[in-house]
Formats: structure tokens, C-alpha cells, sequence
């Protein structure tokens, strides 16, 4: 799913809420850039950018939290 997009993720939260898992590791693997100058690039880029890698991660790490036990794990990756 679209993490970026703001009913994506109600629909994520509403799902866990009903199902009430016990999620272990929750794996931060969305994420994007770009290569090259930031003055040749277009600030709608630079905003869908933040979007997914801080925003978007964000909400969705929060929404997870609560589901999660002790000694579970989030897991940041990044090529």
C-alpha cells in the first residue's frame, strides 16, 4: 500500500485495531531520493520525499507501536 497516502493508513490502523496482532518486527524499509543538486531539483520531488521518509514513516511507526510487545523490534533499513 501507499504509506503516503493519509486513508492507506486509517485503513492499516482500522485493520489492526480489529485484529489486534501481536506484531514482532515491523520493518522500516519505504524510502526514496534523489541523485544530484538540490538546485535541480523540483521542490513537489523534495516534498514526496519528506513524505514518505519522515512523515509517512512516522505515522505508520506510531500506528504500529501500540500492537507490538515487549522485546519487539523496528528495523530501519536503507540502501
Amino acid at each position: 500500500m501507499d504509506i503516503t497516502i493519509a486513508e492507506n493508513l486509517e485503513t492499516l490502523k482500522a485493520t489492526l485495531e480489529t485484529e489486534q496482532p501481536d506484531v514482532k518486527f515491523l520493518v522500516n524499509n519505504a524510502g526514496f531520493g534523489t541523485i544530484g543538486n538540490l538546485i535541480d531539483s523540483d521542490h513537489v520531488t523534495q516534498g514526496k520525499i519528506v513524505d514518505l521518509n519522515v512523515r509517512a514513516l512516522t505515522e505508520l511507526t506510531t500506528i504500529v507501536l501500540p500492537f507490538m510487545s515487549e522485546k519487539s523490534y523496528v528495523v530501519l533499513l536503507r540502501g
